[in-house]
């Protein structure tokens, strides 16, 4: 195994400089496109130095989100057979078997490694042997060389398979970047957009003390609602007198980009909002202070703007209250784009996260939801974010109207975002 950490006077660099080789190789039997996972791994291992085996967490990381080998570059026959076996096998039997004849380990360094009885272990090693022995041709050769004795030609097949792995790891590519741009990538990335969600809730609370006005409209792009969604448009508190206000508002700006996303989000609307029957708008952030919120104030709800403050990664933000039938949340979406050095910065449920969810899908994109009790309001909080293989990063956050309420949307329900939009 690979620890995190050869002694005390061994640096995360010179670990990072020594293993990621070993990593790679280790990732690419496993998947075909080690890249995520190998990223990953060295993230978690960082964020926990030293003292933790990076075999262990690439395995896990894997295993938890285990998708389809997507091997691209050609080989030769025997070796494309060998391949082929292997990712036919269930992802448990696939690490298994890598860990045993790729990486030597003991069958009892296996178990711990993938985190299973060791009897249990033992028999998804040789079940992953015998699916590799009977799919590749040249290992079926090699277990009937000494016909006869099954002991003996499975020793054979084994020391055939021990070689090809080798070699087939030896194929894996690079993987693209230095030591210098992975201790980049690894570093650890506080990724939230709360204070957001503190001035959209404010702003809630800003449009339940004022009156609101209902009307059945289509959206500033011209195209009508989706069937069943009732759009509610606020007005200017009556009755208060008007304080000048704290915070000047740039105008909403509505351009291209925020349309098409828009577009997006309502062909997927029946998909990731099902049931959704009203839609009230919010104030954009930040908060307007004590004034109550004028009518420029609000962008028409789920509909995107240019965050005015994104700077030159131009953010896109939309938000409304929903309506889901079983109960109403605060639903806020940010979307935006990601350079390739922002993309390997990317750290899926970092530590400082209590109850994460990860899910890589098999278009490589990754996906984190969090759950959090925002000590302000004691709400409870779901966000999901998620980073597609183009750049494209999403956060999507949603909570209760009502306090001490879990959102109406599920940790599940959230997932459905994630490949929603395309920047």
């Amino acid at each position: 195994m690979v620890p995190g950490g050869g002694g005390d006077e061994e640096t995360f660099e010179e670990f990072t400089a020594r293993s990621v080789d070993h990593l790679t190789r280790l990732g690419y039997l496993l998947s075909g496109d080690p890249e995520c996972l190998v990223l990953d791994c060295l993230a978690e291992v960082r964020r926990r130095w030293p003292g933790t085996d990076a075999t262990t967490v690439l395995v896990r990381r894997f295993l938890a989100n285990p998708a389809e080998p997507g091997f691209v570059e050609e080989l030769a026959a025997d070796l494309e057979d060998l391949r082929l076996a292997l990712a036919a096998l269930p992802p448990r039997q696939r690490a298994a078997v890598v860990l045993r004849y790729w990486a030597g380990l003991p069958v009892a360094e296996v178990a711990t490694v993938l985190d299973g009885p060791e009897r249990v272990v033992a028999t998804e090693t040789g079940q992953g042997l015998a699916g590799v022995t009977a799919a590749a041709a040249q290992l079926t050769a090699a277990s009937q060389l000494t016909a006869g004795d099954g002991v003996e030609g499975e020793r054979a097949a084994e020391a055939v398979l021990a070689d090809g792995l080798r070699v087939l790891a030896e194929a894996a590519p690079p993987l693209g970047v230095g030591t210098a741009e992975i201790l980049a990538a690894t570093r650890p990335v506080v990724r939230s957009r709360r204070r957001w969600l503190a001035a959209v809730l404010a702003g809630v609370v800003l449009v339940g003390a004022g009156a609101v006005a209902v009307t059945l409209r289509t959206g500033s792009s011209g195209e009508a609602e989706p069937e069943g969604l009732v759009v509610v448009s606020a007005t200017p508190t009556l009755g208060r007198p008007h304080q000048p206000p704290n915070v000047e508002l740039p105008p909403i700006i509505v351009d291209d980009q925020a349309r098409k996303l828009t577009r997006q989000l309502r062909a997927a609307l029946d998909r990731v909002l099902p049931g959704a029957t009203v839609l009230h708008p919010v104030p954009r952030p930040p908060g307007a202070g004590d004034r109550p919120p004028g009518a420029g104030d609000f962008p028409l709800p789920l509909e995107f703007h240019l965050d005015e403050y994104s700077g030159l990664d131009k953010g896109y933000l939309a938000s409304a209250t929903v309506d889901l039938g079983v109960g109403s949340a605060v639903i806020a979406i940010d979307v935006r784009w990601r350079s390739h050095e922002d993309m390997t910065r990317y750290t899926p449920c970092p530590e400082i996260e209590l109850d994460c969810t990860f899910r890589q899908f098999p278009d490589r994109t990754r996906a984190d939801v969090v759950v959090f009790t925002d000590p302000a309001s004691r709400a409870v909080v779901h966000t999901m974010s998620s980073l597609r293989p183009d750049g494209t990063f999403v956060n999507v956050t949603v909570q209760s109207t009502e306090p001490d309420t879990p959102p109406p949307l599920s940790v599940e329900d959230l997932f459905r975002f994630a490949r929603v939009f395309t920047y």
